[in-house]
């Protein structure tokens, strides 16, 4: 079981988009829990769960005493289990902060379901939470989102300091990888913008871009996936299954594991996994 945080200071850049249709592209490839740790809830309703008050959620895992992680994982497809969020995680999360088990509860929440899930998702909010923290503490690789914007290297590497502080103090390695977000290939500006991001932050950005595309904009309107719509064999559905297979041989035992043909099939039904989202 690998974890996998997509994490921002940032709002807007396509992070929850990203982690839930990741979420999803993964879940083609083995079993996938998607963890929603940002009390917005926008990557549990594009996965098809609306948490209420009454929900349990995945922001009770981090709690004293949780509830059990099959308590609050909801199966949406035949592959996929999400852990939803609500608003009452904001509400509740400063008392968090009170207790050092926190950092360890999202750890602690999956140990034991190694043979249960292949991966586990997790969509954190824009800032460093101690929700966002719990997510990093579990993560064996962290993606974050690089939109062509001013400013966003700035966030992306108070992030990556983050990253190492919890790296050394649970004393094992965290992966940390970048990937452009809302890009416009058809723009010479962000062009020349993206030829200089590997020489500007301290850790390597995938190949694979995501680009701002109407059909995921109109599809998210409607907490709907991609692949979910008309346009579930665009070139937008492409994209993110392209940077699934990259995530995935990033996670994989030796880096080197032969990605399986995830392209779904005509009676396949779709499948989710864990996040903690930024709205964006």
């Amino acid at each position: 079981m690998r974890g996998i945080a997509f994490a921002t200071i940032k709002g807007g850049v396509g992070k929850t988009a990203s982690s839930a249709h990741v979420a999803y592209a993964l879940s083609e490839i083995g079993p996938t829990l998607f963890v929603d740790l940002d009390p917005q809830g926008n990557g549990s309703r594009l996965l098809g769960v609306d948490a209420t008050p009454q929900t349990a959620l995945a922001g009770d895992l981090l709690k004293p005493k949780p509830p059990s992680l099959r308590s609050v994982a909801v199966q949406q497809y035949d592959n996929l289990w999400v852990a939803p969020a609500h608003l009452r995680m904001a509400r509740e999360e400063p008392q968090l902060y009170q207790w050092s088990y926190a950092v360890m509860g999202l750890q602690n929440a999956i140990a034991g379901y190694e043979t249960l899930f292949d991966y586990v998702v997790v969509d954190t909010g824009p800032h460093l939470s101690c929700f966002t923290r719990s997510a990093l503490h579990a993560a064996d690789l962290v993606m974050v989102p690089i939109p062509p914007q001013a400013g966003a290297y700035d966030g992306a590497l108070y992030l990556a300091n983050e990253v190492s502080s919890i790296e050394e103090a649970r004393g094992s390695p965290i992966e940390i990888c970048g990937f452009i977000s809302w890009a416009d290939a058809r723009n010479r500006v962000e062009n020349r913008t993206w030829e200089k991001l590997g020489d500007a932050v301290p850790f390597p950005i995938l190949e694979t871009k995501i680009a701002r595309r109407n059909g995921v904009n109109k599809a998210g309107l409607e907490y709907k996936l991609i692949f979910e719509t008309a346009e579930h064999s665009s070139q937008a559905a492409e994209d993110y299954r392209a940077l699934a297979q990259e995530i995935q041989i990033r996670v994989s035992t030796d880096g080197l594991e032969t990605i399986v043909d995830n392209a779904p099939s005509s009676e396949a039904a779709p499948t989710v996994i864990m996040g903690v989202g930024d709205g964006g």
